[in-house]
């Protein structure tokens, strides 16, 4: 048996997922730039302004000490800031319908505590269920609804408990999700016609 080569090579140390977040960040800065020049809602874009300031304050954590490059996981500032770009990331991200850019989703699934992660994935199981409703409903019944038609018909005089279920937030009644999560198996026909006996309601 031939013995086996050694190589002179060091050996490579793993990079922390911190490290691999820095160009993330600098590409999510010019990511949520773009965002801002396209046009929007004025709440997205009150979220997109928020996410870039800290975006901001996470390259700056990562840029201010070499030796501290980037903070470590345990980091209490660094874990405050991540945890509300997260959130406004995916708050601007529901009001357009998804997150534009690639560096953004993917400095979430990076770096998102596994609990949060699989927030996210409920909230992007919500929206995907969401947007196919409207399809069917637009497709087979042949009129062209709007997430809006959705809360009313659900019976809600505004959006708040709507949008707080297509982004899974964590205060989502109990009675909310029962509601939304039924009314978006409805048959096209049948939501038609309640959304036109609530028109005549008016």
């Amino acid at each position: 048996m031939g013995k086996a080569k050694l190589s002179n090579e060091p050996e490579r140390e793993i990079a922390r997922p911190q490290e691999l977040a820095y160009p993330l960040i600098r590409q999510g800065l010019k990511d949520t730039s773009f965002w801002l020049s396209i046009r929007g809602s004025a709440e997205e874009k009150i979220y997109i302004r928020r996410s870039q300031r800290l975006l901001n304050d996470l390259a700056c954590m990562c840029e201010r000490n070499p030796n501290f490059y980037p903070p470590p996981s345990n980091d209490q500032d660094w874990n405050k800031v991540l945890q509300e770009l997260l959130a406004a990331i995916m708050v601007a991200g529901n009001a357009r319908g998804r997150i534009l850019g690639k560096a953004l989703p993917r400095l979430a699934e990076l770096l998102a505590p596994e609990h949060q992660k699989q927030t996210t994935k409920n909230a992007n199981d919500h929206l995907a269920k969401i947007e196919a409703f409207l399809d069917r409903v637009n497709q087979e019944a042949g009129e062209r609804i709007t997430k809006s038609d959705i809360w009313r018909v659900a019976g809600y005089k505004g959006p708040t408990e709507f949008q707080r279920y297509q982004r899974n937030d964590a205060r989502t009644t109990v009675s909310a999700k029962s509601r939304f999560d039924a009314l978006l198996t409805v048959n096209p026909t049948e939501f038609i016609r309640r959304l036109q006996a609530k028109a005549k309601r008016r």
